[in-house]
């Protein structure tokens, strides 16, 4: 549920503002709280394609989404990149009568949920780092057909966290980066082929690495742990009415980097499809099957069904 709201213009700009929520903040089934997604101030110069965001929104790595059910759209298991406060600077790039590109840059806080037990204040270790987290994307748009855009991106992130490892004030700083590339292909009229390939460094705040960023099973000897994945969809759209979509994606933590118990590997795979009797009203259906591996540890697996019911306004 949002909000989105057209200012004046300003310095030769539009003056864009958005606040969204959902009810995925925590709570009870029946008593649910909210959950910032987005809110931000927008400045959008037409003239020059040039816009400059502030406020929390999606990365501006690895930009895409699975076409999935799940609402996790395949976190910890091969889609990457979340929402968080940032700076944003875009520029739009003319290519020809059909084809854009687009440079972003941006610096963003670095959130990790992690606390060091030797700071006062009990600061998350990105907050404690003292700067941002670094993100850019150079991405190219090129229209095939009315509705139908091919889209190539390229993109990374570099930042750090600082471990405190005593009273005294000695820290250690762990890196956080990664590369990647992301793509939407149409094929045809009706299909589409989507996607998104990765590797990096601590990326559990990028719900990379099966939710595992860095290794401390040994104080005062954390280290950062490696990860690469991917995830592939194909898009159907069989009709006006009806919708279907099959894919899947992979987390893989190097096992170097992992202590006994941990997850070193996960994978899925999905089906599903979409009924939209009417304009705004959908009906959803999705199978997937998910396996985890660990080390030292005997594999899990999970086979699930899903049905949705979506009012999209």
């Amino acid at each position: 549920v949002g909000l989105r709201l057209m200012g004046p213009t300003f310095c030769g700009a539009e003056t864009i503002g958005l606040i969204e929520v959902d009810f995925y903040g925590g709570g009870s089934e029946n008593n649910t709280q909210l959950n910032m997604r987005h809110a931000y101030v927008k400045l959008f110069w037409p003239h020059c394609k040039l816009t400059l965001l502030a406020g929390q929104t999606w990365d501006v790595v690895h930009p895409q989404n699975m076409p999935t059910i799940n609402y996790t759209v395949g976190w910890w298991c091969g889609n990457v990149g979340f929402r968080r406060p940032q700076l944003r600077l875009s520029k739009g790039i003319g290519l020809g009568t059909c084809t854009t590109g687009l440079l972003e840059v941006a610096a963003l806080r670095t959130v990790t949920g992690r606390n060091t037990p030797f700071t006062p204040t009990f600061e998350d270790t990105g907050e404690d780092a003292g700067f941002p987290t670094l993100q850019g994307r150079l991405s190219i748009s090129h229209d095939v057909a009315k509705g139908r855009t091919l889209v190539l991106g390229v993109s990374g992130h570099w930042g750090h966290e600082e471990f405190d490892q005593n009273a005294a004030g000695a820290a250690r700083d762990l890196e956080t980066w990664s590369v990647g590339a992301d793509w939407v292909v149409p094929i045809g009229s009706a299909l589409t082929l989507k996607g998104e390939i990765w590797f990096g460094r601590n990326m559990d705040a990028y719900l990379g690495g099966i939710a595992q960023g860095v290794n401390a099973a040994v104080a005062g000897a954390e280290r950062e742990i490696d990860a690469a994945g991917g995830w592939l969809a194909l898009q159907l759209k069989a009709n006006s009415c009806l919708t279907f979509a099959a894919g899947g994606g992979l987390d893989d933590p190097d096992d170097a980097d992992l202590a006994p118990g941990n997850r070193s590997h996960n994978a899925f795979g999905f089906v599903n499809g979409w009924f939209r009797p009417a304009k705004r009203i959908g009906f959803g259906l999705e199978l997937s099957y998910w396996i985890t591996e660990y080390v030292g540890l005997s594999d899990g697996d999970s086979l699930r069904v899903q049905f949705a019911i979506k009012y999209d306004f």
